[in-house]
């Protein structure tokens, strides 16, 4: 029984999620540091890449059973190389932009930690002044201080609701993934009870070729034996010739029943 390849179909899905994920990144990477709306795409980018390394990794299962299984499938091995090279290529571009992101997003980091250490030395050298701007110093210091540890905490927290939703959709995917597995399963299990079938239907009707060949050869005898008798005894011979025939008919009937019957149960 012939099987649908469905690689093409996936391969399109797949594309249309790398493209999208490209146009993402591009205007992500347009916008400068500590952009608010830059910190937000991160989540974004790093969920779409999460989802097509996914199915890239489906994909190239797909692919390797092709090659365990070349007379279920019948993919040359010439095409095997061309969809490897296809998912080698797309799960780099993947990962190009997947170390971007996280490396710019370390990078935000490093900048805001360095910011606040210049931001305390120079709130320290004030403090040598006296009188009343020490005192003024002191007050835009603690001033400074908030803002920044205000800042940092938000960005902190911002990052580790993109981590726990990071993680949340990889749960999600291996879920995700243990369904398509079932299905493929089930799947396989339903092409071996079709095959089953159509063996079964194609010994029902080679039964029922033999059962007419078998009539075939009796009509034959009845001919070669009334031949004999008619040349002996015509009149014996008449009675005979349609008493025989209504014996073989009825006995053709009924076997003829019992294949049907026979074939009925078997549906």
């Amino acid at each position: 029984m012939a099987h649908q390849d469905p690689f093409h179909l996936v391969r399109d899905e797949i594309q249309e999620s790398a493209n999208s994920l490209q146009v993402t990144y591009t205007r992500w990477d347009r916008l400068p540091p500590g952009n608010a709306e830059r910190i937000a795409m991160v989540q974004e980018l790093m969920s779409e890449s999460e989802s097509i390394m996914w199915q890239l990794e489906e994909l190239e299962r797909a692919i390797t059973a092709a090659e365990r299984d070349y007379n279920r499938f019948h993919i040359e091995p010439a095409e095997l190389k061309r969809r490897r090279q296809w998912t080698s290529s797309t799960r780099d571009q993947t990962q190009q932009v997947m170390r971007a992101v996280q490396n710019a997003r370390e990078e935000e980091e490093r900048l805001a930690a360095a910011h606040a250490r210049e931001e305390k030395a120079r709130l320290g050298t004030s403090r040598a002044r006296g009188g009343a701007e020490a005192a003024l110093d002191n007050i835009y210091r603690h001033e400074n201080d908030e803002l920044i540890d205000n800042a940092r905490t938000q960005q902190q927290q911002l990052f580790r609701q993109q981590d726990d939703d990071l993680d949340e959709l990889s749960e999600g995917v291996r879920r995700l993934g243990q369904v398509g597995l079932t299905i493929g399963e089930e799947l396989e299990e339903q092409g071996r009870m079709l095959d089953e079938l159509d063996a079964e239907v194609d010994g029902g009707g080679e039964q029922a070729q033999g059962g007419a060949a078998q009539d075939e050869g009796g009509l034959q005898e009845e001919r070669d034996e009334g031949a004999a008798v008619r040349h002996r005894h015509p009149v014996r011979h008449t009675r005979h010739t349609c008493r025989h025939r209504v014996q073989l008919m009825s006995g053709t009937s009924g076997a003829r029943g019992g294949a049907a019957a026979g074939w009925n149960a078997r549906e």
